[in-house]
């Protein structure tokens, strides 16, 4: 993803942004904005789903944290990028 100064221009719309809830494991659940992405191709071989989460609100997501949008909960696996504002991270759907 391109470095992107102001993430709001994305996280403050319905258009992409939807309400999430961060949970690192032991932690304190965040209410965040989030970008969900299903079937994205990480390698020629991989095809995952992310999740796009807003660095000032989550920090560094750790491993097996969870992120709930909706009614459905995902697992974080791993970060894939982070650009200091955006971090994106593979996940799995619990």
């Amino acid at each position: 993803m391109a470095m992107i100064e102001d993430p709001d221009v994305f996280f403050n719309t319905d258009d992409f942004a939807v309400d999430a809830t961060y949970t690192a494991p032991s932690g304190t659940p965040v209410v965040t904005k989030a970008i969900l992405n299903h079937d994205m191709e990480q390698l020629a071989s991989e095809r995952v789903t992310d999740i796009e989460l807003i660095v000032a609100d989550v920090g560094t997501p750790k491993r097996n944290a969870t992120i709930d949008i909706g009614a459905d909960q995902y697992l974080v696996e791993r970060i894939i990028d982070n650009d200091g504002f955006i971090v994106t991270v593979a996940v799995s759907k619990v």
